[in-house]
């Protein structure tokens, strides 16, 4: 695992996301736009805003005890916008000039998923505890062990979002807020995968304050001994929105 923009592209598209645009193919943000996409929304989306995380890659030996920890400072930054079928769609990018396409739409952030041109809502408004909906549909390869041996099988499985929590106390910037956890796991009709998924697929709590956005997020298994291994731990250092929509 590298870092949040990374994972996510695989676990959700599965592809990164290229994009490009001239002058001409640009629409200019109206207020309007820009006012649906910064007030009463989950992630704000306007060119300048930006997202400073401190993020900690973990690595276990035999034992499921922590071999090495990596630290990585990134940034992740509103850069433009690109209209497909009259909608700006916004493009998140990190410091590795990863992207993804992100829109607020009356019932939460949606992604734009490139390879089906289609969106995809990602993180449900006003959620209610045990909300569950699928977000995608893919292919994997799945590797796991069973009785000493090695083994690969490749199935379909579908990808869910249940929302866990709706008030997680979280401090930021010497201030409490209210965070919605976001739990996206794995499911598949393979009885095969239902044996081992959980022991071998990685499950992503999204941490979201309304008006801030993701301010912390978990990327872990379950070990044999049905404990969480976290390989990948992000927490918010420092957000700016932007004042003006350029």
């Amino acid at each position: 695992m590298k870092n949040y923009l990374k994972n996510i592209i695989y676990t959700l598209l599965l592809t990164t996301l290229i994009y490009s645009c001239s002058d001409d193919g640009l629409i200019k943000d109206d207020i309007a736009d820009y006012k649906s996409q910064n007030d009463g929304v989950l992630i704000p989306l306007s060119i300048g805003n930006y997202w400073d995380y401190q993020t900690i890659e973990y690595q276990y030996d035999i034992n499921d005890m922590v071999s090495y920890k990596n630290y990585i400072s990134d940034r992740e930054t509103i850069t433009d916008f690109e209209s497909i079928d009259n909608i700006n769609w916004y493009i998140l990018q990190n410091d590795n000039s990863e992207s993804l396409k992100l829109r607020n739409f009356n019932d939460g952030v949606h992604i734009y998923n490139e390879i089906k041109n289609t969106n995809i809502l990602l993180f449900k408004s006003k959620p209610k505890i045990n909300d569950k909906y699928k977000i995608d549909t893919e292919t994997i390869s799945l590797t796991y062990i069973e009785r000493g041996e090695l083994k690969t099988m490749r199935i379909d499985i579908d990808k869910y979002i249940k929302v866990i929590k709706t008030n997680e106390e979280f401090i930021f910037d010497d201030k409490i807020y209210y965070a919605t956890i976001y739990r996206q796991s794995l499911s598949s009709q393979n009885e095969e995968f239902e044996k081992v998924g959980t022991l071998a697929t990685t499950n992503i709590d999204f941490y979201i304050v309304e008006n801030i956005g993701i301010v912390k997020e978990i990327h872990y298994t379950i070990n044999l001994k049905n404990e969480k291994n976290i390989y990948l731990q992000k927490d918010l250092i420092n957000y700016h929105k932007s004042d003006s929509n350029n």
